[in-house]
């Protein structure tokens, strides 16, 4: 059965009103006259001249239709909060063209959110715009069915949690976590409360909604040690030092139900000269995507490897190749680049990968284990983060004595680099056993000139180049040192 679209309609539309037009025409004109005949043909020429234009109009429109009333939908569950929990007035709902005219991603609700409380909170300070974020994310988390958009809730929750000392629960923290409360209390977020145990609910707040900084904050890691000690947390989990095995079969299986759902439209992008425009390049990088260096063409033309080549994935209401090119691509190019260069687009549409081996688990380097778990993203165009999942779906929690006791110290030393840090992870076990260590916080009696010397016989003793010279060992392992005094510390305060 044929499928009558709009397009198709409008088309046959036309073609009767043209063969109409020539058979009234033969009627009303005269013999040896041929003026309704003319005024037909120019009707008719008209018309096919003006119908592509037209169904094009139509269909952006009914694109920017759906578009707006998804922000439209946005704008009313922000205000529906704001009425709820705040003493801030209901966002005006003419700010939808204004929205719309940005560059952010309407499909996702918390990226306009965000603009929202960022543009249009003028009143609130950055650490009040920030709770008041936190708060609603939250709000959505307890609501929220689908992995993934939760995951990607829980990544910014993250990011606002690590901006603020909840170790030391700075005042800024107080904030964050008295509109928490005040949300889960069904409060206005800003009310007051004099008798909150700001420990006990930092501890339920994280603890809920990210609980690798909850365990961050029970080790008494701080600030600056907190994202090291989720990266390493990532690697010990992927290497099967903690136990986690009795919900990795289930939480894959969750996972690739909603996988398999979200297959990702993408774009193969190819330009030369138009991505260096300032425009499209802030464009094409505020999608998700990858961008392709040292292409060596095989059997096709040599000239390819100088094209500029990425694949983007747009959002739903901007996967039509034409229309992006039309509406977003051609707006941005000057008048006095015109013509200096070209933008083409391949439409791709994932609906399954296919692999070899079909377990993560059959791979055994961990480098290679980590790109077969990242291909997911080629298909749905995002990425999201096991080791959360892994961690809130633990049925019994995490046992802080196992973390201390498997944790290595480069925590301690943040930002050393990947080479180093990696050293230090995969000879960890050997240097636990050399110096007689059962937990993280032993460090500190260790003495600082030994643990350098047996970082460098470490190094030295690799197939390849020195990673440090000794000077710079004997820096780590110094401050390796002074931190786990200063842990050590804080560990043994926190048990009194």
């Amino acid at each position: 059965m044929i499928k009558i679209t709009v397009k198709l309609f409008i088309k046959i539309l036309g073609a009767i009103i043209v063969a109409a037009s020539i058979f009234l025409a033969s009627f009303l004109d005269k013999p040896g006259e041929y003026f309704y005949s003319t005024i037909f043909s120019i009707i008719a020429a008209t018309l096919f001249l003006f119908i592509d234009p037209l169904i094009e109009f139509y269909e952006n429109r009914k694109v920017q239709k759906a578009r707006r009333k998804n922000i439209k939908n946005h704008i009313r569950d922000f205000n529906e909060f704001l009425k709820n929990y705040t003493s801030y007035k209901a966002i005006p709902k003419d700010l939808v063209r204004e929205i719309d005219d940005t560059n952010i991603d309407h499909q996702k609700k918390e990226k306009v959110y965000d603009w929202l409380i960022r543009n249009k909170l003028d009143k609130a300070s950055k650490v009040e715009k920030d709770g008041i974020f936190c708060a609603l994310l939250c709000y959505e988390i307890d609501r929220e069915e689908n992995l993934l958009r939760v995951d990607s809730y829980k990544k910014i929750i993250a990011g606002i949690f690590e901006k603020y000392d909840f170790l030391n629960i700075s005042d800024e923290s107080k904030l964050i976590t008295q509109y928490y409360y005040n949300y889960k209390m069904g409060e206005k977020l800003n009310a007051k409360s004099d008798s909150l145990d700001y420990a006990k609910q930092i501890d339920a707040m994280t603890n809920k909604y990210d609980k690798t900084y909850n365990l961050s904050l029970k080790l008494k890691f701080e600030k600056d040690q907190i994202e090291e000690f989720r990266k390493t947390l990532a690697i010990l989990i992927s290497r099967g030092k903690l136990n986690i095995d009795q919900i990795e079969k289930r939480i894959r299986e969750k996972l690739s139900k909603q996988i398999h759902n979200k297959s990702g439209k993408a774009f193969l992008i190819f330009a030369n000269n138009y991505q260096r425009i300032p425009a499209i390049k802030n464009l094409l990088d505020s999608y998700p995507g990858v961008v392709y260096s040292y292409k060596k063409p095989h059997f096709l033309p040599e000239s390819i490897q100088y094209l500029h080549t990425r694949i983007i994935y747009p959002p739903e209401d901007s996967q039509n190749p034409q229309r992006f090119i039309e509406n977003k691509i051609k707006p941005l190019i000057p008048e006095d680049r015109d013509g200096n260069g070209f933008i083409s687009i391949l439409p791709i549409e994932g609906t399954e990968i296919y692999s070899y081996p079909t377990k993560v688990d059959n791979i055994e380097s961990e480098n290679v284990r980590e790109g077969f778990e990242t291909i997911t993203a080629y298909k749905t165009g995002m990425s999201f983060n096991l080791v959360e999942f892994y961690i809130d779906n633990l049925q019994e929690e995490i046992k802080v004595d196992e973390l201390l006791s498997v944790i290595p110290f480069n925590v301690f030393v943040p930002n050393i680099g990947k080479k180093p840090k990696n050293l230090i992870i995969d000879h960890y076990d050997r240097l636990k056993k050399e110096f007689g260590i059962d937990t993280l916080s032993d460090w500190g009696d260790v003495n600082g000139k030994d643990l350098k010397h047996a970082l460098v016989d470490i190094d030295k003793g690799r197939n390849s180049d020195r990673i440090f010279e000794d000077d710079r060992w004997d820096e780590i392992a110094t401050k390796i040192i002074t931190s786990s005094k200063k842990h050590q510390s804080a560990i043994e305060s926190s048990f009194k």
